[in-house]
C-alpha cells in the first residue's frame, strides 16, 4: 500500500510548480499572489497538518514568527510554520524564475 501522507517536501514542490506555472504578468502585484499560493498549500485538516509536522519535527516545536493571536494552538502554530516556510519557497522560486527571464531578454 503506497504512503499517501503529505510531507513538507511535497508541499514545497507543489508551491514551486505553481509558481512556475503562474503567469505573473497578469497581476499588478505579483508578490501578493505568492502569499496566496503559499496559503492555499497549507493543509486544513488536523490529521494532514500533523502528517506534515511528522515529516519535519521542527514545525511542531518552533514558535512561529507570525502567529495569529486569536488562534494560539499547537495546530495553528504548525500551520503558521508551514506557511512561513512555503512563503519563503514561493519567493525564492519567483526570484529564480524572474532572474531566468531577465537573462533571456
Amino acid at each position: 500500500m503506497p504512503d499517501d501522507k503529505t510531507t513538507l517536501r511535497d508541499l514545497k514542490e507543489r508551491v514551486r510548480e505553481e509558481v512556475r506555472d503562474t503567469n505573473f504578468e497578469e497581476y499588478d502585484y505579483p508578490r501578493d499572489i505568492l502569499h496566496e499560493i503559499a496559503d492555499s498549500a497549507i493543509p486544513v485538516y488536523n490529521s494532514n497538518v500533523l502528517d506534515v509536522a511528522k515529516s519535519d519535527l521542527w514545525l511542531a516545536v518552533e514558535e512561529p514568527e507570525f502567529w495569529p493571536r486569536h488562534q494560539k494552538s499547537a495546530i495553528s502554530a504548525i500551520q503558521a510554520n508551514i506557511y512561513n516556510e512555503l512563503s519563503q519557497v514561493a519567493h525564492e522560486e519567483f526570484d529564480k524564475q524572474k532572474e531566468k527571464l531577465d537573462k533571456e531578454v
